[in-house]
């Protein structure tokens, strides 16, 4: 977005006149991201970065570019590009993977000028979590949904989530995860109706709101139900 401001105005006891602004096109260099974080799931990965901001707090980046593999440089799969978002959403749900140990990277792109990549995160075994605790419950939805659920748990120690492709409404969809150690988590659903990985306008939420209460986990839980709502803002 052009932007631009004029010299230095000193107002004392006058009107001030030709206080000019020159409003320019702004060229910002792409910045590697930082913060690179992966979470499995059964043929999924939760991707988490941290974002390029510039001393305005914009977000630099237009999109931003995944690259995975089973090799060591994650250089094997077929990188995927996604939208930027601005600095408020920094999830991307990575589909179609093969279970297995996984290599991961990412970079930023600034209308089609790619930084550099950041460090390789990995291996990441990618398949469903095992063992531990297992949370199950019901999501209801506020309407049709024409992409997948995602279900999960965060803390700032991990997520665990899994994918229900075809959601039904009305009624309510049952989910399980399993693998989820003891600790105090947030629960969320995300139906991502244009099925892009992103949470953006027009998918069914609960993010903005941490998932509701805290989740305290330290056994098997079957009653962990979330009703999402069809709200755009709140």
């Amino acid at each position: 977005n052009p932007a631009g401001n004029s010299a230095t105005a000193n107002v004392t006891n006058a009107n001030l006149a030709s206080i000019n602004v020159a409003v320019t096109n702004r060229t910002p260099v792409p910045v590697t991201p930082t913060g690179l974080s992966v979470f499995p799931a059964n043929s999924l990965a939760l991707i988490q970065y941290d974002h390029a901001q510039d001393a305005n707090g914009e977000e630099i980046a237009t999109a931003y570019k995944i690259y995975f593999g089973t090799d060591s440089n994650a250089s094997n799969g077929t990188p995927v590009t996604f939208a930027a978002q601005g600095p408020s959403e920094n999830i991307y749900i990575l589909r179609n993977l093969t279970n297995g140990p996984t290599f991961f990277k990412i970079s930023a792109l600034v209308n089609g000028t790619e930084s550099a990549t950041s460090s390789v995160v990995g291996p990441v075994t990618i398949g469903a979590t095992t063992g531990a605790n297992t949370v199950s419950g019901l999501i209801t939805l506020p309407g049709p949904a024409t992409g997948p659920l995602y279900v999960g748990l965060y803390s700032q120690t991990g997520v665990y989530f899994v994918r229900i492709v075809s959601p039904s409404f009305p009624g309510s969809n049952s989910y399980s995860i399993s693998g989820v150690p003891s600790g105090s988590y947030f629960n969320f659903a995300i139906v991502d109706n244009n099925n892009d990985g992103e949470i953006n306008v027009g998918d069914f939420d609960n993010t903005d709101n941490d998932g509701g209460p805290s989740l305290p986990v330290s056994g098997n839980i079957s009653n962990a139900d979330i009703t999402l709502t069809s709200a755009v803002s709140t």
